[in-house]
Parts: structure tokens; C-alpha cells; sequence
């Protein structure tokens, strides 16, 4: 259950107004989160009070939200998981509004011997290839919206989306330069901390130049994991993973 916000959320206020409430509860634990924008990577938790065509929460916010770019997400609470064979966990992929992010609170143990929890390649989406002679678009990322070209990294695009903490790789090029240009877009800048103080969906690949052929597109980034465990975290299988995905060709990747 996920809406995004849609009107201005002043730090500290009890009120955030949503564009919908249907799935949501009083009582239910709820994530706040700038996605993008001003803000972006800002996040916490709240607890649902009511619900009046806003999300009225129970204590005040610490930070501010847009009026774009946010979401509140309800939090799924429990006892104890078990990711086992032939289980898979995830969450709605990044949609430009809403999504992205798989969290959840276990009050006890959390143990995996297989099955799947991922959210790769559910993160920000890679930008579009282009007409042969001209300059690919690029990945969409937190401090970017689309449209841009590949060779300027901005928040997480360019020629490869970047993970928390490392620059995204460069784009590659063709050997002799290709109609004269000797290098491919610039990998995006680094983004989050290893404390996890902010959070960021991975960025998505820069979209190829098309030379001489039509422009390939970039790969999506990966999505968000918030697990947040009070017991024992104990993983010896499974898939566990929020990487990106390759481009349509070699030149491009998320991240």
C-alpha cells in the first residue's frame, strides 16, 4: 500500500497530504520518503492517527517533504519471517510516482536459507536512446528528472547509474571514437551514506548515441531494502539483492 504526496509537508507537522487513502489504517506504521527533488533521501517512520483525505500521524515530522517526489508507504509488522524455498519478496517497482521500496519491521528473528527477497532492478529507470549522431537521454536519479543528455551526470545518471556511496561507471564508446567523439557518457555522482542517514533508489543507466544505428536505452537502477530486524538476522541461502539491470547493449547499466 503506497500514495504519494501531493502538497507541501512542513517539518513537523502531523498532516501529510496524500492523493489517496485507500489501504491505509490508524494504527498502521507508515515510511515517509523524498525520493527525489529537494530533500531527496530523507526519511522515517510514522504512526497512522487518522485519516481525513490526509495521512495524520501521531507525532510530528522531522524533516520536510515536497509536494513532488515523495511517497508514504505502509511498513508491514512481524513476529518472526522465514524466507524459505519457493518463497519471493518484494515490492512494486519505481512507477515515477510511487514504489521502489520494500520495507518491513520483524519485532523477532529473521532467517533465509533460500527463496528470493529483491528489488533489482526496481529502482529509478534508465534513459531513452537516441537518432544515430545524436547524444542518448540521461537515467533518470535523485536529483534529476528526464530529458537530459548522457554526457552530464546529475544525481545518479550519465553513462552508468550509481549505487550508494561510488560513482557510476562511464559510458563506452566506439574504438574509433565514433563520428569524432572519444568517450561515452559520464558515469553519475555518488549518492547516500554507509550510515544509512539518507536513502536512494540506484540510478538508472544513460541512454546510448546512436552511431550509426538507433541509440540503445539504459538499464534501471535498483531498488530500496529497509529491513528493519530486532532479533537475530541469519541468511546461509537464498537470492538477496537490489542491484540494476544492463542496458538493451553493452554501453549501458544501472546500477
Amino acid at each position: 500500500v503506497r500514495t504519494n504526496v501531493n502538497g507541501a509537508a512542513a517539518a513537523g507537522t502531523v498532516n501529510i497530504p496524500v492523493a489517496g487513502t485507500a489501504g491505509f489504517a490508524p494504527g498502521n506504521l507508515v515510511l515517509i520518503i523524498q525520493m527525489y527533488g529537494t530533500g531527496a533521501g530523507q526519511y522515517e517512520f510514522g504512526r497512522v492517527a487518522s485519516l481525513s483525505g490526509n495521512v495524520n500521524l501521531t507525532r510530528g515530522t522531522r524533516f520536510a517533504y515536497q509536494a513532488t517526489g515523495a511517497q508514504v508507504i505502509k511498513v508491514n509488522e512481524y513476529s518472526s519471517v522465514s524466507v524459505v524455498a519457493g518463497a519471493s519478496w518484494g515490492a512494486h517497482a519505481w512507477d515515477g510516482t510511487t514504489g521502489g521500496v520494500l520495507a518491513a519491521v520483524v519485532r523477532g528473528p529473521f532467517t533465509m536459507s533460500a527463496g528470493t527477497l529483491s528489488m533489482s532492478n526496481q529502482g529509478f529507470p534508465g534513459g531513452a536512446g537516441n537518432s544515430p549522431g545524436v547524444d542518448g537521454f540521461q537515467g533518470n536519479g535523485s536529483l534529476n528528472g528526464p530529458g537530459l543528455v548522457s554526457s552530464t551526470p546529475n544525481g545518479n545518471g550519465g553513462g552508468g547509474g550509481s549505487p550508494a556511496g561510488v560513482n557510476g561507471g562511464g559510458g563506452g564508446h566506439a574504438a574509433n571514437g565514433g563520428n569524432g567523439f572519444t568517450s561515452g557518457g559520464t558515469g553519475g555522482n555518488a549518492v547516500g551514506t554507509p550510515e544509512l542517514a539518507a536513502l536512494f533508489l540506484g540510478g538508472g543507466g544513460g541512454g546510448g548515441r546512436g552511431d550509426p544505428n538507433s541509440g540503445v536505452n539504459g538499464g534501471a537502477g535498483g531498488g530500496i531494502v529497509l529491513l528493519v530486524a530486532a532479533g537475530d538476522v541469519t541468511i546461509t541461502g537464498g537470492g538477496l539483492g537490489a542491484g540494476g539491470s544492463n542496458g538493451n547493449a553493452t554501453a549501458s547499466g544501472g546500477s
